[in-house]
């Protein structure tokens, strides 16, 4: 006999599916398709303007849907708005029913499979350490206190590759668990430890996904529910647990097993497919020291701005002290950063011509840098660009024209020694160690 479901449990089933349904919808494993401004890119624009007094463009889609940006949050309470209407309407409508068993299962084991396809995602990419990679030249080279707490975060995570692959190896056990009926709840378990933990670090370090994470934490939580007082009655009052009934979704046999087959099928797929592409984008960032051309960190040594030689002093602004080529998967080009004497940095984007030894710098700011297909005919012109002479391995001779001035700037290559890279591991020591003449 199906039980009844007191109102406030009723209402509040209604209030979530409606939510979660509309916050993933069309897919499971696209959740930032943006099916609101699909239909129609002004209603987010309209949404932003009216409840967070900011002006948002109209899109026709972007990620920025889960993202903490004024689109995203606009997004987020548009479809809060929308729940919120949908269960007067059901409410209403469908206010004879005692109980919504039959569709919480089938809601679960749609929560189950876009939990585990997302979580899955943020495993495989610290299994395969690109998500958070070892810090950047550029990033070794900027004092600590400019780095923005993203960046300290990201620093301290990809600094420890062991500590990183073991969050990722939390989060993929929790959500490979997901795909099997009988293990939700341990993965749920897993999945909401590891997202609480994900959460905190984004709030606590300002990442730009901090409202996906809480949604992700809040649906593995959604998940536990069922169980969740059988749970603390066992570890608060040591109470003896009853198994729980299996209840098939489906009346026919042949049909829960072919169920049962999909889910692991679709887990396998997921799980296959997202260590592949991590493993592939892993193999192509570390190969990038080797490939990208003139990859480290130059010095200076001389530089002549329109025929004038400059001396480095610590107040020019405009005279180079090093120019860091670094390695950035995640980039259209290899990440080229200008360090005045005074202590500026520049970012661009490379444009390296290995032929004709030709380095053009980009505006990493312009569009059509980082979306050439939006644009068809239309190339982002060079901020600057330059020619290289390497007469030394370790030696670089550029020569070109940037903001309308003539630069010549003869380089030497400076060795990479950070005590971060090559500290290590010390099971035995004596002391804790910080770095030469660092106080903590």
């Amino acid at each position: 006999m199906n039980q009844e479901w007191r109102l406030p449990t009723r209402v509040g089933f209604r209030f979530v599916f409606a939510y979660f349904v509309l916050f993933t919808f069309p897919g499971l494993y696209e959740p930032a398709s943006d099916w609101v401004s699909l239909l129609s890119p002004r209603i987010i624009p309209w949404v932003s303007a009216h409840a967070l007094n900011i002006e948002v463009p109209a899109v026709v889609y972007s990620t920025d849907a889960l993202g903490d940006s004024a689109q995203g949050t606009a997004h987020t309470l548009f479809l809060l708005a929308l729940a919120a209407v949908a269960v007067v309407i059901w409410s209403i409508a469908d206010r004879k029913r005692l109980n919504y068993q039959r569709l919480h299962q089938w809601f679960r084991l749609y929560l189950r499979l876009y939990v585990g396809a997302a979580v899955l995602g943020y495993g495989a990419a610290k299994v395969f350490p690109v998500q958070m990679r070892e810090p950047t030249l550029s990033t070794l080279l900027a004092p600590f206190g400019d780095l923005a707490p993203t960046a300290v975060l990201w620093s301290f995570m990809g600094s420890s590759t062991l500590y990183t692959v073991s969050t990722g190896l939390v989060e993929t056990l929790g959500a490979v668990l997901m795909f099997v009926p009988r293990l939700t709840t341990i993965g749920a378990l897993i999945c909401a430890a590891a997202l609480a933990n994900v959460f905190m670090l984004n709030v606590s370090y300002d990442v730009v996904v901090k409202q996906y994470a809480f949604h992700l934490l809040f649906m593995s939580v959604f998940l536990i529910g069922p169980d969740l007082r059988k749970l603390g009655g066992y570890l608060i009052f040591n109470r003896k647990i009853e198994p729980a009934p299996d209840t098939p979704l489906f009346q026919r046999r042949w049909l829960n097993h072919a169920l049962l087959i999909l889910q692991l099928a679709y887990g396998g797929y997921v799980t296959a497919t997202d260590f592949a592409r991590e493993r592939q984008t892993f193999k192509t960032y570390t190969d990038l020291q080797q490939t990208t051309p003139f990859y480290g960190i130059w010095t200076v040594d001389e530089f002549t701005l329109d025929g004038v030689t400059r001396p480095p002093l610590t107040t020019d602004n405009l005279r180079w002290q090093r120019l860091i080529v670094d390695r950035n998967v995640f980039y259209p080009g290899p990440p080229v950063v200008i360090q005045t004497t005074s202590g500026t940095h520049w970012l661009f984007v490379g444009d390296f011509d290995a032929d004709r030894k030709i380095m053009r710098l980009k505006d990493p700011k312009d569009d059509r840098v980082w979306f050439p297909e939006r644009f068809p005919g239309q190339t982002a012109p060079p901020v600057a660009e330059f020619t290289l002479e390497n007469p030394q391995p370790d030696r670089l001779i550029l020569e070109g024209e940037m903001d309308g001035q003539h630069v010549h700037a003869i380089l030497q290559r400076t060795p990479i020694e950070f005590i971060l890279r090559k500290r290590g591991f010390h099971w035995i020591q004596d002391a804790p160690f910080f770095g030469e003449g660092i106080v903590i």
